[in-house]
C-alpha cells in the first residue's frame, strides 16, 4: 500500500504540474478529484481505487467526447460535467442502497441478549427454558 500510495502521489503531482497550463485550474480539479472521489465511494483499497478512478475517468472522456460531438458543446467542460455527474449518481445510488439495507435490518425483529442480537423467538412454554441455548444461568440476571 505504501508504494502504491507514493506512486499515486507522484503521478498526481506530475499531472497537476503539466496540465495547469493546458486546461486550467477548474478542469484539473474536476478531472482529478471527481473520478477518484467516485472510486472511493465504491472501493477502499488504494490500488483498486486507482484502477476504478481510471475506469470512471475513461468512461467520462468517451461519453463526454460523444456528447460534445453530437450536441456541439465544449469538449472539456462536457467531460468535466459528466465526471461530476457520475460522482453524484454513484453517491445517490450508494446512499440509496445503504438506506435500504438499514431499513431492511430495522424491520427484522430482534431482541437484545447480552452484547449480541438474536432473532426474536416465541415465548417459551416452560419457565426454565427462558434463556437461549448456550447462555449460562447467571448471565443477564441482576444479583
Amino acid at each position: 500500500p505504501r508504494i502504491a500510495h507514493l506512486c499515486m502521489l507522484g503521478l498526481v503531482a506530475m499531472v497537476v504540474v503539466t496540465s495547469f497550463r493546458a486546461v486550467g485550474t477548474l478542469l484539473v480539479v474536476a478531472f482529478l478529484i471527481a473520478p477518484a472521489a467516485t472510486a472511493v465511494l465504491l472501493v477502499r483499497r488504494t490500488p483498486i481505487i486507482m484502477l476504478t478512478a481510471i475506469g470512471f475517468g475513461s468512461i467520462a472522456v468517451l461519453i463526454g467526447l460523444l456528447v460534445s460531438f453530437l450536441f456541439v458543446t465544449a469538449t472539456s467542460a462536457t467531460i468535466a460535467g459528466l465526471s461530476v455527474l457520475g460522482f453524484f449518481l454513484v453517491l445517490g445510488a450508494t446512499s440509496l442502497v445503504d438506506f435500504l439495507i438499514r431499513l431492511h435490518h430495522s424491520a427484522v425483529p430482534t431482541s437484545d441478549v447480552g452484547f449480541w442480537r438474536q432473532p426474536r423467538l416465541p415465548a417459551p412454554s416452560h419457565p426454565t427454558t427462558s434463556l437461549p441455548i448456550g447462555i449460562p444461568e447467571g448471565i443477564g440476571k441482576d444479583r
